[in-house]
């Protein structure tokens, strides 16, 4: 995938002393300015975002005890839950 058709939803904070120096997206390799994460939480945040997210991404975060499968999507931060077919739809 080419940085001109990716939108960076998988990148990840470059830091350097324990300060954020720059971000790198591992899906196209590209390397955005500090600031990025500002506009990475703002997506996350806008529920326009999440609302066109297909949440293709879920990390499970199910826990023992859990009647049910839970997970959140990596790409929106949108909370999962597993339905009884073995999917995820947003809760």
């Amino acid at each position: 995938m080419t940085s001109s058709q990716c939108i960076h939803d998988d990148a990840c904070p470059v830091e350097s002393s324990g300060v954020i120096v720059a971000w790198l997206c591992p899906d196209c390799d590209t390397q955005l300015g500090a600031d990025f994460g500002k506009e990475l939480q703002r997506r996350r945040d806008d529920a326009a975002f999440r609302a066109a997210c297909t949440h293709t991404d879920v990390y499970d975060v199910t826990t023992h005890g859990d009647t049910r499968g839970r997970g959140v999507c990596t790409r929106c931060g949108q909370d999962m839950r597993e339905t009884p077919a073995g999917g995820w739809e947003p809760t």
